[in-house]
């Protein structure tokens, strides 16, 4: 059985490969080639960005721990049970080597693919990863002349599944790959024919420090109505959405969110995550840790052994006014045991009830 990345998921290990070890050579010294004094890996980022972010790809494939958390997924012949079977798949779909790729930044001018943009360096060769995409896809890909620099433009499959996709070569020798809007929009930059983002959006991301990866954004109402739209992530046919159409949890607390800063490290021998969401109201920040905690409480309900809880004490949620702050920690150890045995659970076919809240 051949095994294959759906695209949702192909584009987020793209965005993967873009967040990476930005933090470690982009951090907050100007460079002064770069238009406004913008950070050197930030310099190619469009001013009309929403969402910024960085991933140490480097050391999170590394790291040990995470070659131990892909192993403990099911090997069931369709999605990677390892690091190197993850890895393979990236290669084999998207024509991108990983381990080409060392530094990465990721950015977003809107709430589609076509915004998505990704920035990576490392020791790519523009013209060999054009041929290795080609390859990798069936396509041939269209050149367009943006201000000076060749855009390679692969065009959706015949499904119309997938939107265009786009590669091309920064001036500093970078690739910026992704939807065709974005990498445009990287492109113009780069030229000098747009401004580069900064401000309070850099300032967020720069206070986050170095971890494996981390991310803000500002989120509009337009952005959460697709979210929460019927085929939004967490609208009724979504995939959050119909999960949370057969619990008593209300995820419209979230219709509020306005920004989001999220970090994801290892700290000695411990994973941990720290997720900071900024509602319009303090009502929408409360509602939010209630919904939260109330699913904690249901998951702690359904799940038939207690060892398997002792994860949900290094998870910490609190609303302080209209700011909502999830912390979690867990042992390396502990979070493979984890994986394997909620996934044990979830290959299971459990029916039952619920009981009736209304």
């Amino acid at each position: 059985m051949k095994k294959h990345i759906p695209s949702g998921l192909l584009m987020a290990a793209l965005a993967v490969l873009a967040l990476a070890v930005a933090c470690t050579s982009a951090a907050s010294e100007p460079d002064a080639d770069a238009p406004d004094g913008a950070a050197p890996n930030q310099h190619a980022i469009p001013a009309t960005a929403t969402m910024i972010g960085r991933v140490d790809l480097a050391a999170i494939l590394a790291d040990d721990a995470v070659a131990d958390l892909l192993g403990a997924l099911p090997s069931d012949g369709e999605t990677p049970s390892s690091l190197e079977d993850a890895l393979a798949m990236v290669q084999g779909e998207t024509g991108i080597d990983p381990a080409q790729v060392t530094d990465i930044v990721l950015f977003a001018t809107g709430s589609d693919e076509d915004g998505l943009g990704l920035i990576l360096s490392g020791t790519l060769v523009l013209d060999e990863l054009v041929a290795a995409v080609e390859g990798a896809q069936g396509k041939t890909a269209t050149v367009e002349d943006v201000f000076g620099t060749d855009v390679y433009t692969f065009a959706p499959g015949a499904s119309g599944e997938d939107d265009d996709f786009s590669l091309a070569a920064l001036s500093d020798g970078r690739v910026v790959a992704g939807g065709t809007g974005a990498v445009r929009a990287s492109v113009t930059v780069d030229a000098g024919e747009a401004q580069a983002v900064s401000g309070e959006l850099v300032d967020r991301l720069d206070a986050l420090g170095t971890p494996w990866l981390s991310l803000v954004a500002d989120v509009t109402a337009s952005d959460v109505g697709k979210l929460m739209g019927p085929d939004g992530m967490l609208g009724d046919d979504g995939p959050l959405g119909a999960f949370g159409g057969e619990l008593p949890i209300d995820l419209s607390a979230f219709a509020d969110v306005r920004t989001l800063s999220l970090a994801l490290d290892r700290a000695g021998n411990d994973f941990i995550a720290n997720a900071e969401i900024g509602f319009g109201t303090a009502d929408g920040a409360t509602r939010a840790a209630a919904m939260i905690d109330g699913f904690t409480s249901l998951f702690k309900a359904f799940v038939p052994d207690p060892t398997l809880l002792s994860f949900l004490d290094g998870l910490d949620v609190a609303a302080t006014g209209a700011d909502l702050s999830v912390d979690f920690t867990i042992a390396t150890g502990e979070a493979t045991k984890l994986v394997g045995n909620l996934l044990n659970i979830a290959s299971q076919e459990i029916e039952f009830s619920l009981p009736d809240f209304q």
